[in-house]
């Protein structure tokens, strides 16, 4: 007898397919089941720990990797503060007897007595105020590298150059009003034909030209205390920022001037505005200017 497909699904049972799915609850009693659980939360809870403790760790070396970055700006920002500084005082210091020192030499001239030259020429006052500006320069330099550090730092900076701008277009009024007043080296020849160096003056200062050469040397004088004053702000808010948080000591004061008009750095959120805001005057005053020369 032959059988057709249709006809072997007629007469063939067709098997209850759930009978091969017998329930976990006959297969696992309770306590097994809870055990089950047990493991797999605790698994869960390692894995969360393990995560945890990896974003622990990370978070731990990146701060320690900032904080190690601070401290090496530090003492990089140190060793050029200390230069600029030293540059800084090193003019102050010859600027400050300089009226003297002219007014002394005419009036010795003026009375026929030995006169004695001023002690700076043209050439080596402009070196000391290069090597003031260049290394004041660096400083800004270096806050202007490394702003994300340090939200003040671009304000720093900021403010540093607008003090330096200031020094050069006042240094071009000084110089331009005092090197004839100062000697420099003439080459003569002597009465044997032999070359010889000596210092001279071009002019001898009168009472009028004395007076103002102590007024724009005051001036002047103060333009490079600012910026010494600058530089300490810089020094003190970096070894706050790079170690404050390591010693058990209490940060360092901020400066306090006698004159509560002179600006001082700090990176309390009031100051850093009212520096910003001061920058943003001086920038709408050059704007001014340089439109109305045009």
């Amino acid at each position: 007898m032959i059988i057709t497909r249709f006809e072997f699904l007629k007469i063939t049972p067709v098997p209850n397919i759930m009978c091969f799915f017998t329930p976990v609850t006959t297969i696992l009693s309770n306590s097994d089941l809870i055990e089950i659980i047990a493991i797999f939360v605790g698994i869960i809870i390692v894995i969360y720990q393990v995560d945890k403790g990896f974003k622990d760790n990370r978070t731990l070396q990146n701060q320690q990797f900032q904080k190690q970055i601070q401290i090496d700006l530090h003492k990089i920002l140190g060793e050029l503060i200390s230069l600029s500084s030293s540059s800084l005082s090193e003019l102050n210091a010859k600027l400050w007897f300089l009226p003297v020192n002219i007014k002394k030499y005419a009036n010795d001239i003026k009375g026929n007595q030995n006169a004695l030259l001023p002690d700076l020429s043209p050439h080596q006052l402009n070196e000391l105020y290069y090597e003031a500006i260049r290394t004041t320069s660096r400083v800004a330099d270096l806050l202007d590298g490394h702003q994300l550090t340090n939200s003040a730092y671009p304000v720093f900076k900021k403010i540093i150059y607008i003090k330096i701008d200031e020094v050069r277009k006042f240094y071009a009024k000084y110089s331009s009003a005092i090197f004839d007043f100062l000697p420099f080296d003439k080459t003569i020849a002597t009465p044997t034909g032999e070359l010889e160096s000596i210092k001279i003056v071009k002019n001898h200062a009168n009472e009028v030209q004395c007076e103002n050469i102590e007024k724009l040397t005051n001036e002047f004088i103060h333009l490079v205390f600012d910026l010494l004053g600058y530089l300490s702000d810089i020094q003190i808010e970096s070894q706050n920022i790079a170690l404050g948080d390591l010693f058990d000591q209490s940060k360092l004061e901020s400066r306090i001037p006698s004159d509560p008009s002179i600006l001082v750095l700090k990176s309390d959120p009031k100051t850093l505005q009212e520096l910003s805001d001061y920058i943003t005057k001086v920038q709408e005053e050059r704007k001014v200017k340089k439109n109305s020369h045009t």
